[in-house]
């Protein structure tokens, strides 16, 4: 197979591998402004990030593959420069990916954090209403003050 076939093969890779990370920032940026409480917002993220990363996967495979032929293939120093420039390009959206992904799990963990401190609130108000539950009295407004 001739070197520019890899050199093509490369870029038709890089080039890929740029639209899906492209599109999955536009995917987190978008759940971003919808994340505030959105219990829907943290579903989807999750979802998003699970077909991401199958793909993320598939692509890598395919990475290593060419990687391979490309490391022992003859190019021209121009053929270089121009996967070098688009892999710089893949980089710099990975990099910016881990920023977003980073933000979406602080606002996964926020909702979580608040979910917690909803879940002690009614457990301290289950154990005042145990404390001081209805009294043999059995009317609703009777508190049991020796409990």
């Amino acid at each position: 197979m001739a070197d520019t076939d890899v050199t093509q093969r490369a870029k038709d890779i890089l080039l890929r591998q740029i639209a899906g990370f492209e599109s999955m920032a536009a995917d987190l940026a978008d759940l971003d402004r919808d994340m505030a409480g959105d219990e829907e917002a943290l579903e989807r993220l999750s979802r998003i990030q699970e077909a991401h990363h199958a793909k993320t996967l598939a692509m890598e495979s395919e990475i290593q593959a060419i990687l391979g032929e490309w490391t022992v293939a003859h190019v021209s120093d121009v053929e270089r420069r121009e996967v070098r420039a688009l892999s710089d390009k893949a980089r710099q959206l990975a990099e910016h990916l881990i920023t977003l992904q980073e933000r979406g799990k602080q606002l996964a963990d926020a909702r979580l954090a608040a979910l917690r401190e909803g879940l002690d609130d009614v457990a301290r108000g289950r154990d005042l209403l145990d404390r001081y539950g209805q009294g043999s009295q059995g009317l609703s407004s009777f508190i049991d003050t020796k409990a």
